[in-house]
This record gives structure tokens, C-alpha cells and sequence, in this order.
């Protein structure tokens, strides 16, 4: 059960993380490629996987506190 939530919460982080990054201008656009690269490479994601955790188990709404999660990885 722990890992059917786990995997679950990761899939969501996984799915939010691009949309989160903030367009720029063509000056920045290398380090913008090199932030999207890094998250689109996976990971354990445990961090933003926690702090989703914690919202649920407080009785939060998952949509109310994804940008955070996003914000940390």
C-alpha cells in the first residue's frame, strides 16, 4: 500500500514539475534547458513526495500545496 501512495504522489510531482518552470527570455535560455533536463531525468522525488504526505495526512488539498512541492525539487 505504502508504494501504490508513494508512486502515486511521485507520478503527480513528475507530471506538475514542467509547467511550474517560468518562461525567459531568450538570454536565459540555456539555463532554462539545463533546469528542464534535470527534471525530466526522474529521481526518488522523496522531498516534494513528504511534504504531499504531510498535506494529506493534515486534511489538505494536494492542488493547494503542488507548487511547493515543485518549489523544492
Amino acid at each position: 500500500m505504502f508504494n501504490e501512495i508513494y508512486d502515486q504522489l511521485k507520478n503527480t510531482v513528475e507530471e506538475n514539475l514542467i509547467p511550474f518552470l517560468p518562461e525567459t527570455s531568450p538570454e536565459s535560455r540555456l539555463l532554462y534547458d539545463a533546469m528542464k533536463y534535470s527534471l525530466e531525468a526522474g529521481g526518488k522525488r522523496i522531498r516534494p513526495v513528504l511534504l504531499l504526505a504531510s498535506c494529506l495526512a493534515s486534511g489538505g488539498q494536494l492542488q493547494e500545496a503542488m507548487p511547493f512541492a515543485c518549489a523544492m525539487e
